[in-house]
């Protein structure tokens, strides 16, 4: 299915010219809808959710724009690499743990395995996980662990889908 700007913007509770702004940040130029031809854009699944994941970047996690576009280029390939295309609801959940490097991010991604209730009285469990890590170069000396950004992929998918389902 595609969807327009205006569609996205309505969806998502976004500005639509902020929601315009990330488009052209975020994906490269249309080849149909250029800026001058009066031809709306329409997006598949996948960019509207890199348009949404770049704007979440941008607004809740305050990376700046070329920061998030550097971001956005190593998730996604990630994401590619790791077969989330098509885009489902992930079961078992992902984080994604962003730090910065002096030349460029360094990413931890925990996957839960296994989540069982010790105590339910005082609210203590038991958490199994993977982790995988990733970066773009070979030196991790210059990592900044006292500066973690957490993105949690599982439930941004899950809110991405949940809202597009309900326009479906």
């Amino acid at each position: 299915m595609a969807y327009t700007n205006q569609q996205l913007s309505d969806i998502f509770q976004i500005n639509l010219a902020k929601w315009k702004r990330w488009s052209r940040e975020f994906l490269p130029p249309d080849p149909i809808a250029g800026m001058q031809c009066g031809v709306a854009r329409e997006y598949n699944e996948q960019e509207a959710f890199i348009v949404y994941l770049g704007g979440y970047l941008v607004s809740n996690l305050k990376f700046s724009i070329p920061e998030t576009k550097v971001l956005l280029r190593e998730l996604n390939g990630f994401l590619m690499i790791m077969g989330f295309y098509p885009l489902r609801v992930l079961d078992p959940k992902l984080t994604v743990n962003i730090m910065r490097k002096d030349n460029g991010f360094f990413y931890e991604v925990k996957e839960s395995l296994k989540r069982e209730c010790i105590d339910a009285e005082r609210n203590i469990y038991k958490e199994e996980y993977s982790i995988k890590l990733f970066e773009t170069s070979g030196n991790t000396s210059d990592v900044d662990l006292l500066n973690v950004k957490k993105l949690h992929l599982s439930h941004l998918i899950e809110v991405f889908l949940n809202k597009l389902e309900m326009v479906a």
